[in-house]
C-alpha cells in the first residue's frame, strides 16, 4: 500500500513506522494493534511483497529465481527448477499462451486507437468526449520531494534546497496537479519550478490558462480563491463570482499583449494556439447566464437531461450516513460554494462548464465526438454542458480535504473549504515569482524540448499510443544528473481488459472466495470487504501479463516468444518499479478505496514509475 507517506503507518496513516511486517519487511506500522488490524487487507500485498515458495522444494526463498518463461514460478536455483519442469510445463505454456494471444488481439485493438498521421505531417486532433474539466484521477504532486530528492534532511544551508525543477505533464487535463503541486512543495524549498502542460483538448487549456491568468490578476483581492474554486467547480455562481469571470475573459479576448505580459511572467503559451482558445473565451463571453432569462444557457436542465442517462460514480454504499443529503443535493443541482452562500443568491450559469459534445452527442457515429482541424475550430462547435461522469469529489484526496475542514455534514462546502485553501498556498507561491508555466496544445509527438525534466507525467496515454513508445519517446527527456527523474504513466483500464486479456476470471474470484473465507462473519464480509474490494487483492501477477502483452505488441518485440519480466521491465535505458518487490515513490501504484469515502480510486487505475537503470545513471556520470 504506497499511497501512505513514508514514516506513517500503513494502518492508522498516523507518523510511526517502528513495526515492520514480519514478513514482507515492507508493510511498517505505529504498533502491533494496527499490524494486526491490517492483516487481512494486507496479506495479498505481503504474498507478493514478501518470500515466496519454491516450486519444487516449498522452501522459503528470500532471494528468488524466476522462471523466465511464465514470470510465474520460483526456485531455490536451476536443479530444482529442472526438477520441476515435469510438474511446471503445462502451466507455464497456458500463461504463455495467454499472454501471446492477447498480444496479437491488442495488437488490433491498438491499431485502432492510435493517433492518425496526415500526408501532410499533422496529427488530427480527435477528440473523442466532453472536454475532462474535472479530471478523472486524483490529484497528484508532480514531485513529492521528501519521498525522492527530500529523503534525508537537509541543513539550512544546504545548496540542494536551491535546486531547481522541471516538470512535463502531457495529456495534463486541468491544474489541479499543478496546484496540489505547488501548495505541496515544502517550505525550505528555495529553488524554481518549471512547468510545460501539455494537452490538445483547447476547451481545457481555455480553462486551464484562464484561471491562472485570474490567479494573477486578482492575487491581492480578498477571498479570491473561494470565487475561483466556485468557477471551477460549480454550475451556478453569484453575481460577484460571474462578474469577475466576465471581467477576466474581457480582457483575455480583448489583450493587446502577450500572455506571458499579462500574467507578469507566469504563463507563456505560442500565439497561434492562443488565438484558438480565445475562440472558447469569445463563446463563453457571449453567452446569457442570467438564470432567469428564457433564452440562458439553462445548464440545470442540460445538466439534469446529461447526468440522467449516466452511471453515477459513487455508490451511497461508500458514505457516512451524515454524507448522504449533502452528496445527494450536490447530485440534483451541482452546487459547489462555501458555507453560508444561499442558494438564491446563485443567479448565474457557469459558461466555463460548456464545451463541445461528447461521442454520445455526435452527429456522425463515424466519428467519436468533434474534433479539431483547420476548417473545424472552437467558434464552430455547438456548446453543450460538458462535464464527464467523473465529480468533483473525485479528484482530490478525501483523506486530505478531511483532515482541513471543520465542516463535517456538507460534502460541498468540505470540498469548496479544501480546494480554496489550496489554491491559496498556489497563489502565494505563484507571487514569490519563483514558477514558469509552459501550455501547448502541440500534439506530444510534436513537442520539442530543449529543456530535461526531473518529472514526466503522460495520464493514460500509454493506452493509445502504447507504454513502450511513451518510454522511447519521453526516456530521452528525463534529467540524466538526477537519479530520481521519474517518468510516470497511468492506465485506467485495470481488470475490465485484464480480465478480457490475460487472467482467467475463476483464478480471480478464487482469490476473493479466499477472502471472504478469512472475514469471521457474513456481516464483516459485507462491511468491509464489499464496498472495497479492491483492497484486498494485489493484482501484481495480473498486471505483469498486461505489461507483456503491451510489449509483445509493441512492435519492439525481436520474435513472438513471451517476455521475461526482466525484458518487460527494462526498456530504452529505463526500468520501471517492479511491483511485485517495490513501492511507487511519486505516485502510489494503487490507491486504496478504504480510508476514502471519496475519490477516484475505484479498482482501475494503475501507475507506473519508469526510473533511469543503475547502467544508464553511470553512462550518463561518465558522459558528463
Amino acid at each position: 500500500m504506497s499511497d501512505v507517506r513514508r514514516g506513517h503507518c500503513w494502518y492508522c496513516r498516523k507518523p510511526g513506522d517502528k513495526v515492520p511486517c514480519s514478513r514482507c519487511k515492507i508493510g511498517v506500522y505505529c504498533s502491533q494493534n494496527c499490524l494486526g488490524r491490517d492483516k487481512r487487507r494486507h496479506s495479498s500485498e505481503c504474498q507478493s511483497f514478501g518470500p515466496q515458495k519454491c516450486n519444487f522444494c516449498q522452501k522459503q526463498l528470500e532471494n528468488r529465481l524466476e522462471c523466465s518463461s511464465c514470470g510465474e514460478a520460483y526456485y531455490c536455483d536451476r536443479t530444482c527448477q529442472k526438477k520441476d519442469w515435469k510438474m511446471h510445463k503445462a502451466d507455464c505454456k497456458e500463461v504463455q499462451e495467454i499472454i501471446k494471444d492477447a498480444g496479437q488481439m491488442w495488437s488490433k485493438i491498438a491499431e485502432e486507437f492510435k493517433y492518425k498521421e496526415t500526408s501532410k505531417g499533422q496529427y488530427i486532433h480527435y477528440l473523442p468526449d466532453f472536454p475532462f474539466y474535472f479530471g478523472n484521477t486524483m490529484a497528484a504532486d508532480f514531485l513529492n520531494l521528501r519521498q525522492n530528492e527530500w529523503q534525508a534532511p537537509h541543513r539550512a544551508d544546504d545548496p540542494f534546497l536551491d535546486r531547481d525543477y522541471s516538470v512535463l505533464s502531457v495529456g495534463c487535463g486541468d491544474i489541479r496537479s499543478l496546484v496540489n503541486t505547488v501548495a505541496q512543495l515544502p517550505n525550505e524549498f528555495r529553488g524554481k519550478l518549471h512547468v510545460t502542460m501539455c494537452d490538445y483538448d483547447p476547451f481545457v487549456m481555455a480553462r486551464n490558462v484562464l484561471f491562472l491568468y485570474m490567479m494573477v490578476k486578482y492575487a491581492t483581492k480578498p477571498d479570491f480563491s473561494k470565487t475561483l474554486a466556485s468557477i471551477w467547480y460549480s454550475v451556478l455562481l453569484s453575481e460577484h463570482d460571474y462578474n469577475l469571470l466576465h471581467e477576466a475573459l474581457t480582457d483575455l479576448c480583448s489583450r493587446k499583449s502577450s500572455l506571458l505580459d499579462i500574467t507578469k511572467g507566469l504563463v507563456e503559451m505560442n500565439e497561434e494556439e492562443v488565438e484558438v482558445l480565445s475562440q472558447v473565451w469569445s463563446v463563453w463571453l457571449g453567452m446569457e447566464c442570467r438564470c432567469s432569462r428564457p433564452d440562458s444557457i439553462d445548464l440545470t436542465n442540460q445538466r439534469k437531461e446529461r447526468r440522467s442517462h449516466l452511471t453515477c460514480s459513487h455508490s451511497e454504499a461508500f458514505f457516512s450516513r451524515k454524507h448522504i443529503n449533502s452528496y445527494r443535493e450536490w447530485d440534483l443541482d451541482g452546487v459547489i460554494a462555501s458555507t453560508g452562500v444561499l442558494k438564491k443568491d446563485l443567479t448565474r450559469y457557469n459558461p466555463t462548464l460548456t464545451g463541445r459534445k461528447g461521442w454520445d452527442q455526435a452527429k456522425d457515429p463515424l466519428v467519436l465526438g468533434e474534433y479539431i482541424s483547420d476548417k473545424h475550430q472552437p467558434k464552430d462547435m455547438e456548446y453543450v454542458y460538458g462535464i464527464h461522469a467523473s465529480t468533483p469529489f473525485d479528484v482530490w484526496d478525501f483523506i486530505e480535504v478531511e483532515k482541513y475542514c471543520d465542516e463535517k455534514d456538507s460534502l460541498p462546502v468540505m470540498l469548496h473549504a479544501y480546494v480554496s485553501h489550496m489554491i491559496d498556498l498556489a497563489m502565494a507561491f505563484i507571487d514569490k515569482k519563483r514558477i514558469a508555466i509552459q501550455m501547448t496544445t502541440t500534439a506530444c509527438q510534436k513537442l520539442t524540448h530543449n529543456r530535461k525534466f526531473d518529472r514526466i507525467f503522460t495520464s493514460n496515454l500509454a493506452e493509445y499510443m502504447g507504454v513502450y513508445t511513451l518510454v522511447g519517446m519521453f526516456g530521452p527527456l528525463l534529467d540524466s544528473s538526477n537519479r530520481h527523474s521519474t517518468l510516470v504513466m497511468d492506465t485506467l483500464s485495470g481488470l475490465e481488459v485484464w480480465e478480457f486479456m490475460v487472467c482467467k476470471m475463476e483464478y480471480f474470484l478464487e482469490e476473493m472466495n479466499w477472502t471472504q473465507m478469512a472475514c469471521s462473519d457474513e456481516e464483516e464480509w459485507k462491511r468491509d470487504f464489499v464496498p472495497h474490494a479492491w483492497d484486498y487483492s494485489y493484482d501484481s501477477k495480473w498486471f505483469m501479463r498486461y505489461l507483456k502483452v503491451l510489449y509483445l505488441s509493441s512492435g519492439f518485440a525481436k520474435d513472438t516468444k513471451v517476455p521475461s519480466s526482466k525484458t518487460a521491465l527494462q526498456f530504452g535505458g529505463l526500468r520501471m518499479r517492479d511491483i511485485r518487490r517495490e513501492l511507487n515513490t511519486v505516485v502510489p501504484y494503487i490507491y486504496l478505496k478504504g480510508p476514502r469515502q471519496m475519490g477516484s480510486p475505484n479498482g482501475l487505475l494503475r501507475v507506473m514509475e519508469w526510473v533511469q537503470t543503475e547502467d544508464t545513471l553511470k553512462e550518463n556520470t561518465s558522459d558528463a
